[in-house]
């Protein structure tokens, strides 16, 4: 009798191992079934994200194409232009204004070294008229 107790306490803790390892196992299974469902949650978010991005990737390739106008690098290059033509023309203003500079200084020295020689042509012109008005009545008493 022994023996088919041993034989019974044994197949009893077979039993008990058995169905603590089949709990664990269906613990397992739940939790799998669990991550499953949340990977397909992220799945379906990679999905909408991904078909948004290469709706994105679409409008970009349209702007950088041209695709209905004139494409993104068309552009660039006629601005770059643009920007080359403004600063030859910004250098020439440049050079004018300095030439305009210049040009008042030397009309500001000419005005100064005009008004002198306006006065001594004036005085020496003077001088001479009164010279000659000296002479007339010189000549007129003589």
């Amino acid at each position: 009798m022994t023996t088919s107790k041993q034989s019974q306490n044994g197949d009893s803790l077979l039993i008990i191992e058995f169905i603590k390892n089949l709990e664990a196992t269906a613990d397992q299974v739940k939790n799998l079934l669990n991550e499953v469902r949340e990977s397909e949650i992220d799945f379906a978010a990679v999905k909408n994200e991904l078909r948004h991005l290469c709706e994105q990737v679409k409008e970009l390739h349209a702007t950088m194409s041209g695709q209905g106008g004139i494409s993104l690098v068309t552009r660039i290059i006629l601005l770059e232009t643009k920007l080359q033509q403004y600063e030859k023309d910004l250098d020439k203003l440049i050079e004018n204004k300095q030439e305009i500079e210049k040009a008042e200084i030397n009309l500001k020295t000419v005005e100064k070294t005009g008004k002198w020689q306006t006065i001594v042509a004036l005085v020496t012109g003077s001088l001479a008229l009164v010279t000659v008005i000296i002479t007339s009545i010189i000549e007129l008493f003589k």
